[in-house]
């Protein structure tokens, strides 16, 4: 996917105490997005120049996902040179949009081609782990 803008459609359901997290692909750059994460305090990228969580721009706060329900997080990632805009929606919902260079973003030490998802810290399809990079 290095290279490619794309969307991710997913149906979740909050069946634990902790929050959703992908990988996504950004360019040659990788970084995770967070639904309801930081203990259930923050939603957003996981990381850009160093900083994470409350101190990201954009980051939306308090718990969006209150009930075990299936819910539709849809996630797009736009490339447009060496910048990028990660937007995502939640049950059609504008939930977090992010506008930055893709240098923000983790380097990828090798090919990223597929996702990781995660919930509860167990993993529920690994394709591929990338290995990330300073």
């Amino acid at each position: 996917m290095s290279g490619t803008s794309y969307h991710l459609r997913v149906q979740l359901r909050q069946l634990g105490k902790h929050g959703f997290h992908v990988v996504l692909p950004v360019g040659d750059r990788m970084t995770g997005f967070d639904l309801d994460g930081f203990g259930g305090k923050y939603t957003g990228t996981n990381v850009a120049n160093g900083k994470q969580g409350k101190d990201l721009p954009g980051v939306v706060e308090g718990k969006q996902v209150n009930d075990s329900e299936p819910h539709d997080l849809e996630v797009t990632v736009r490339l447009d040179g060496a910048n990028a805009t990660i937007t995502t929606t939640l049950d059609t919902r504008t939930l977090y949009e992010w506008t930055g260079p893709t240098a923000a973003r983790r380097r990828v030490c090798e090919e990223a081609h597929f996702l990781l998802l995660q919930e509860d810290g167990v993993s529920l399809r690994r394709l591929l782990r990338p290995r990330m990079c300073g």
